[in-house]
């Protein structure tokens, strides 16, 4: 069973951390990971049982095949449980994919006392669920988060904390992250069959990968996160510690090796080997003409590529390198192995990765950020061990805004008991779905409440605006 200790948390809310047993279920474009984790409401959550399981059933985000990611759900859940010794019943849930984005809103209200209550904050935020979610073309998203960013009071702007405050006009911004609906019933149903519940509406996994792996340092000035996965990857901003802006595009680490497939007639099998074992995005002094020997593969079907054949001619084109899709790769030797270039790799690699980075970064600069005097960013996902990639992320940011950006490779942290394998950029999403688990925001989670029945959502009204309140 889960209490509460209430702490006060850095944006001024009152709050509480956990203790007790929870789970954490992350659903990602490549790996589904679950980790089962016990706190004692003053110290970092400690992880005792971890499983995962190749995502299945998905392809750039998008569920394809329900019966095939339920089944890759319950294995990664039954294997946590195995290990942690512990039956699972109900979970909290990240996601990826389902074109998340963002927007920023603003509210007003007037003060019901002429000084500023929590119960005056509740029903101001409460106005947000009035607001449609998107125009005609996105009217089918859920919102997955409201958070608060601001308030002000009578021309009192960048309030953090107005409880207590004298005033008569109560306003405040909120940043809202959406998502297609079809992907949050897809993802509930694959966990209905494993027979558990979603503790709330899920958690965007990009957020929860900037809360697994900023630092204190981090949290107190502006960060900007990159998280590379397999089929989606995202962008997130930080200011102070709170998301400002979101966004996200269906390509990754998957849309590379499809690109070096298609490009050299390999299966995606042996696309994915050459990525992981030779790639590489910066070369050496004398890398360019190093020679990967590659044994002749089975030949690649339609259906393996999926999408993107006008982008890899794009690439084969301008790197000069011959599509094998309808040749033989047996050597002139006869050995059936042909050689590659570890240019050629380099450059296919670097085409995607530059189109992804200026892709995200033009939408970041349109909407008014990324130009701060002393700009960081971190990289997080799979796809951010690959060698050199943060120099090529530093020189398209530097193309697109002007200015050089420090780029660092993001690591989870703030939880115990991690394996030395699981302490990458991999898993940064994953930590920060246990912090996230582990504190009892204040009035975000009350506002993402999931209450399935017209009980729930009575019960889930009383909570929020006469329970709640009154504490």
């Amino acid at each position: 069973m889960l209490m509460a200790n209430t702490t006060r948390p850095t944006n001024g809310h009152i709050a509480s951390h956990k203790k007790g047993t929870l789970a954490v279920l992350d659903i990602g474009s490549s790996k589904i990971v679950c980790m089962v984790a016990n706190s004692d409401g003053n110290g970092l959550p400690v992880i005792h049982g971890i499983g995962f399981e190749p995502t299945a059933g998905m392809v750039k985000g998008e569920v394809i095949d329900q019966a095939a990611l339920s089944n890759a759900i319950g294995k990664a859940i039954e294997a946590a449980e195995r290990m942690a010794g512990a039956s699972i019943h109900a979970i909290h849930v990240g996601i990826s994919g389902g074109a998340q984005k963002s927007c920023i809103r603003q509210h007003s209200i007037a003060t019901a006392s002429g000084q500023v209550m929590l119960a005056d904050i509740r029903r101001l935020l409460r106005l947000d669920f009035n607001q449609p979610v998107g125009d005609a073309e996105t009217e089918d998203r859920t919102v997955l988060h409201r958070l608060p960013l601001a308030y002000t009071l009578d021309g009192e702007t960048n309030i953090s904390n107005p409880i207590g405050k004298h005033g008569k006009q109560l306003g405040v911004s909120v940043c809202v992250v959406t998502i297609a609906t079809s992907l949050i019933a897809a993802i509930e149903m694959g966990v209905r069959q494993n027979y558990l519940r979603m503790e709330t509406l899920p958690i965007a996994n990009a957020y929860a990968s900037g809360l697994g792996c900023l630092s204190n340092d981090d949290r107190l000035g502006t960060t900007t996160l990159l998280d590379i996965g397999g089929g989606v990857t995202s962008l997130v901003h930080f200011n102070r510690g709170l998301l400002q802006y979101l966004d996200s595009v269906p390509f990754g680490g998957h849309s590379m090796t499809r690109d070096i497939a298609e490009c050299l007639g390999l299966n995606m099998g042996t696309a994915e080997r050459i990525k992981c074992v030779h790639g590489k995005l910066g070369l050496d002094e004398g890398d360019a003409d190093s020679i990967i020997p590659i044994a002749s593969p089975a030949k690649p079907t339609r259906g393996e590529y999926q999408n993107g054949h006008d982008h890899v001619a794009a690439i084969a084109a301008g790197i000069g390198v011959y599509r094998h899709s309808n040749t033989s790769n047996t050597n002139t030797d006869g050995t059936g192995s042909q050689p590659l270039h570890l240019r050629t790799l380099s450059d296919i690699l670097t085409a995607r990765s530059e189109e992804i980075c200026d892709i995200l970064f033009a939408r970041f600069d349109k909407a008014g950020f990324g130009r701060h005097p002393r700009p960081r960013l971190s990289l997080v996902g799979g796809v951010a061990a690959l060698p050199s990639l943060a120099d090529i992320v530093a020189a398209r940011f530097a193309a697109q805004f002007g200015t050089s950006c420090q780029v660092t490779i993001g690591r989870p942290h703030g939880v115990t008991g991690l394996a030395e394998m699981n302490r990458g950029p991999a898993f940064a999403s994953t930590a920060g779905l246990l912090r996230y688990a582990f504190v009892d925001h204040a009035l975000e989670p009350s506002l993402r409440l999931h209450a399935a029945t017209a009980l729930g959502r009575m019960a889930a009204w009383v909570k929020y605006y006469i329970w709640d309140s009154a504490q």
